[in-house]
């Protein structure tokens, strides 16, 4: 019985010594958020298209279009639009930025083209973008500064051209690509933490040329777990409310579309939460926390029936 009681102690100190140091590291592993690496499930591009369905599944659906420039386009029906007008008054590049896989327009150009990609497993979104709206124009950058690594998602319009180059990272890798009249690709890359400059240029134009009808638009969307991990100077792109991640979460927005004049404020990007969803971890640390309360629990009862017990076997063999 001594013997269990010194077993019993020991075991008591052993837990009031160590219980702090669990907590702590309990609780800053609570607030690591799970590593999600951003997934594309689908990219598409199609010249002549006026409408496009992606996958089902994703959390965020980017969609391009661009134009031959010489007409009137409407605006991308669903998401986050900003869209750029050529010298004549048209729509002739745009994209968006929603929650729904499909998307579409209407155009009174004879040459036309749309795209989309859509990401699913996503922490944290933000969004810039560049734009070349006068004569001859035939490129458009995106200058932005990592802290953290990311998953980094190109779109280049170049309306009333074609043959769309991107640059900028080593290792983009080209999705998809339209070499049409109305230039249009989309890239991808994983790039560590630094500062990159990514430009679209176009090498070859339709004949005969309007320099009047061209317009470039370049987006660049960047997925990390690390809350506000890019800092650029360039107009940023507001984020909408995933479906899929509650705990993304934006200020109030502007109307439906935006044009390089009327850029978004800079409180108007994604605004993510502290708390992100995805964080299992946190469930095997709440559940060690309740093993050590029951494992406590039972030592101070076993603790406070023993000496009773002993004590009463003492009393007995007195009175014998």
């Amino acid at each position: 019985m001594q013997k269990l009681r010194q077993t019993i102690n020991c075991g008591l100190i052993f837990m009031r010594i160590f219980y702090p140091v669990i907590a702590i590291v309990c609780f800053v592993l609570s607030r690591i958020p799970c590593q999600a690496v951003p997934t594309i499930i689908d990219t598409q591009a199609r010249p002549q298209a006026t409408g496009l369905a992606l996958s089902p599944g994703g959390q965020f659906y980017l969609f391009g279009m661009s134009s031959g420039g010489g007409m009137p386009s409407g605006l991308l029906a669903d998401g986050n639009v900003v869209h750029v007008e050529n010298t004549r008054g048209f729509t002739t590049a745009q994209l968006s930025i929603g929650t729904k896989n499909a998307n579409g327009y209407t155009t009174q150009c004879g040459v036309y083209a749309m795209g989309g990609v859509g990401i699913s497993n996503v922490n944290s979104v933000q969004g810039f973008y560049g734009t070349s709206t006068g004569v001859n124009a035939q490129s458009a950058s995106v200058r932005f500064t990592l802290n953290a690594p990311a998953a980094v998602v190109v779109l280049g319009l170049a309306g009333s051209q074609k043959n769309l180059e991107l640059s900028g990272i080593d290792n983009f890798v080209t999705d998809v690509q339209s070499h049409n009249s109305s230039g249009l690709a989309i890239a991808h890359s994983y790039v560590p933490p630094g500062t990159y400059t990514i430009q679209e240029t176009t090498t070859d134009l339709p004949d005969p040329f309007d320099p009047g009808s061209s317009a470039d638009l370049l987006a660049v969307f960047i997925f990390s777990d690390a809350l506000g991990s890019a800092k650029s100077d360039n107009p940023e792109i507001p984020i909408p409310l995933s479906r899929q991640s509650p705990s993304l979460q934006i200020a109030a927005t502007p109307p439906n579309t935006m044009t390089p004049n009327q850029p978004p404020a800079q409180n108007e990007a994604v605004t993510p939460s502290g708390s992100l969803e995805k964080r299992p971890i946190a469930r095997y640390v709440i559940l060690s926390i309740a093993a050590l309360v029951f494992v406590g629990l039972s030592v101070a009862v076993i603790r406070l029936i023993m000496p009773r017990r002993s004590s009463q076997g003492r009393n007995s063999s007195a009175e014998k």
